[in-house]
Order: structure tokens, then sequence, then C-alpha cells
């Protein structure tokens, strides 16, 4: 079985203090990481939150003084095909976070 490709998405403002945390959790993911792209989306941040960011190697992107709807809208621009996940930049994911949330994608009758 081959999974599908997927981006995880994680909007932040001023997330210095936890987003390398965050990120460490995706890092850490069961899921293959060569089917996984991280993108984390800058909402306008005066902290290292963007550096810490590209330290794990996310893809950053500046999306400054916008609705955390269109700073998630801006990193699902940038997906690859199949699957987005997004996870606040304060969250930590277990390790099979994503890998449980495909799957549960890849039964006939569920929908998200």
């Amino acid at each position: 079985l081959v999974l599908p490709r997927a981006t995880v998405v994680v909007p932040a403002k001023n997330e210095a203090r936890f987003i390398a945390r965050c990120l460490a959790s995706i890092r850490r993911q069961s899921y293959p990481t060569e089917r996984m792209k991280v993108v984390v989306v800058d909402n306008g941040s005066t902290d290292d939150t963007s550096s810490i960011a590209e330290r794990f190697g996310a893809t950053v992107v500046s999306a400054p003084d916008m609705l955390v709807g269109a700073v998630r809208n801006r990193g699902a621009l940038l997906a690859r095909d199949g699957v987005v996940a997004f996870i606040d930049g304060d969250c930590v994911a277990g390790t099979d976070w994503l890998l449980t949330a495909v799957n549960e994608l890849a039964v006939d009758d569920v929908g998200i």
C-alpha cells in the first residue's frame, strides 16, 4: 500500500516558545518522511518563529495580518497532491497522528 503524499500546514504567529516542540512531533511521525511536506505559515511573527521552523526543515511562508482561515488556506495552496493536515504551532502531535488520519480517510464511508 502506497500512502498518499501529505502536507502538514502549521499556521503560526509568535509561537517561538512552542513551535520547536510542534515540529519535532511532526518529524517523529510514523508517516514516511518522503511522503510528507511541512509548511509553516507565519502570520507576521515578531519573534523567532520563522527561523526555528526553517531549522526544522519546514517550508516557511509569510502571510502577515491575515485571519487564521486565510493563513491556513495559504498553506494549503502549497500542498502536494493528497492529504492536507492542519495543526496549530502550540500543539504536539502523537506519533501516529497523521497515519491514523490518512487510514481513516481511506475508509469508504468516511469523509472529513
